[in-house]
């Protein structure tokens, strides 16, 4: 069943495992687009939840407050950021489309999902994913 529609801010423990992720050092021609997306982090939100409710979200970003990472322009929405973590395993990703931050998500092999992100210290350090 899906989840009913919603819209909140980022809780502080997602905004922080966005721009953990997106300290993860890209290739050169996408630094500055890494950087329009760190921007982005204030302005964006919460527009859906995953319906086994485990923490990945789905997220907008007001365009009126903030601008695309042209680079980062793909027709179908890519990770541009992952980490993993010995202790679930779990991995965390996020997810660009049309230069937009589109989706945080953990992705682990625990039944049941947890319902929170866990300790951002739990990950080991971000790095780029190379789909672009």
């Amino acid at each position: 069943m899906p989840q009913p529609a919603i819209r909140r801010p980022l809780t502080h423990r997602e905004a922080d495992a966005i721009r953990f992720l997106l300290a993860a050092k890209p290739p050169e021609r996408f630094e500055a687009a890494f950087d329009i997306l760190r921007e982005q982090v204030a302005h964006a939100s919460v527009v859906g939840q995953c319906e086994c409710g485990c923490p990945t979200v789905d997220l907008v970003v007001n365009a009126a407050e903030a601008s695309p990472a042209t680079a980062l322009i793909s027709e179908v929405r890519l990770p541009v950021a992952e980490a993993y973590s010995e202790a679930g395993p779990y991995e965390l990703l996020l997810f660009v489309g049309d230069g937009w931050l589109r989706t945080l998500e953990l992705v682990g092999n625990d039944e049941p999902s947890p319902s929170e992100l866990p300790p951002l210290s739990d990950f080991g350090p971000p790095r780029y994913s190379p789909y672009f």
